[in-house]
Formats: structure tokens, C-alpha cells, sequence
């Protein structure tokens, strides 16, 4: 009996904080269309504001996208820090994050930054955490 208990702890223990954030790695096309081809939520920006730049290496950055929501279409990339020692990304190494939330087929940034605010305007705060949890 003991011995079904601890099992049963030992479960629901890896269990339930799977359940609490929900994210998956982005597959190389959202990776690609999150870091070029961006739009803003700031008007005044240009999608050249908001983009990375075209010499920053896609393997060097780190996606994801949240699915603690159903339905959600909410995603954000980063410095891949597992490749902080690598020559070619070395130069682009920061802590920042990208929020970003695809409307109608296009990504949007919505804000970026090196630690998560306790509020972002119009962004549910479990996404937000989600999305800058699964990059790491």
C-alpha cells in the first residue's frame, strides 16, 4: 500500500506542472515568419523596426509557441543561449525575449524585454509566462 502511495505522489507530481504551462518549439517556418517577417502592434513601427535583421542566423535563436490556451496563436523567440560559445552566434547573445501573437496567418510583436512584466496590455499573463517559460 506504501508502495502504490509514493507511486501515485511521484505521478501526479511530474503531472501537474506539465499541465501548468503548455508550449511546443516552433516549427522552422513559424521561427522563420516570427524573426523576418513581423509586423507591430506600434503603428509608427516598420516591420524593418521590429524584424531581426536578415544576418541574424535562424539557428541561433531559440521559438516557441504557447498552447496553454486552445486556439491560442501566441509565440516568442529568443537567443539560443545553448549557443553561446558558437563563433556564429556569439555576437547576437543577449537575455531579451520576443512576444509576438499571429492575427489572421501574420505574426504581430507585441513587446519584447529581459524580464517578464507583471502585466503586458491585452496579453493574458499565463501566456505571457508560458511563452518566455518555453524559451528558456
Amino acid at each position: 500500500m506504501k508502495t502504490r502511495v509514493l507511486l501515485t505522489t511521484l505521478i501526479v507530481a511530474l503531472v501537474v506542472p506539465a499541465l501548468a504551462l503548455a508550449h511546443r518549439s516552433a516549427t522552422t517556418s513559424e521561427k522563420t515568419a516570427m524573426m523576418y517577417h513581423a509586423g507591430s502592434h506600434d503603428p509608427p513601427l516598420t516591420a524593418k523596426e521590429v524584424d531581426a535583421p536578415a544576418a541574424y542566423p535562424l539557428g541561433c535563436a531559440v521559438a516557441d509557441i504557447t498552447t496553454v490556451v486552445k486556439g491560442s496563436n501566441w509565440g516568442g523567440w529568443a537567443f539560443n543561449a545553448k549557443k553561446f560559445k558558437s563563433k556564429q552566434c556569439a555576437k547576437w547573445a543577449s537575455n531579451g525575449w520576443v512576444l509576438e501573437h499571429k492575427i489572421k496567418g501574420k505574426w504581430y510583436v507585441v513587446t519584447e524585454g529581459s524580464e517578464l512584466p507583471s502585466h503586458i496590455p491585452g496579453v493574458p499573463h499565463k501566456i505571457a509566462a508560458d511563452v518566455v517559460a518555453g524559451l528558456g
